[in-house]
């Protein structure tokens, strides 16, 4: 299974459809909509915080699966 991977930052429950998240996720062919919804569920708890999230694309069926970091300290 080839996974690619992309690393954003995001504000905890409020990510957004950004160009630089379309230029990321829009070539992998995935619903970027529903990464973003799944986002904003998982890092809800994180409100006013900047989260590192790694989606992984499965290249072939165009499944996503996400990894949500540890924000960091200011």
């Amino acid at each position: 299974m080839s996974e690619d991977r992309v690393q954003i930052m995001v504000e905890g429950g409020k990510a957004s459809a950004t160009p630089q998240l379309a230029q990321s996720l829009g070539p992998k062919g995935i619903n970027i909509k529903d990464v973003l919804v799944q986002i904003n569920e998982k890092t809800k708890h994180f409100q006013g915080m900047k989260v590192p999230v790694d989606v992984f694309v499965d290249a072939k069926t165009k499944a996503f699966k996400l990894h949500v970091g540890t924000p960091p300290t200011a």
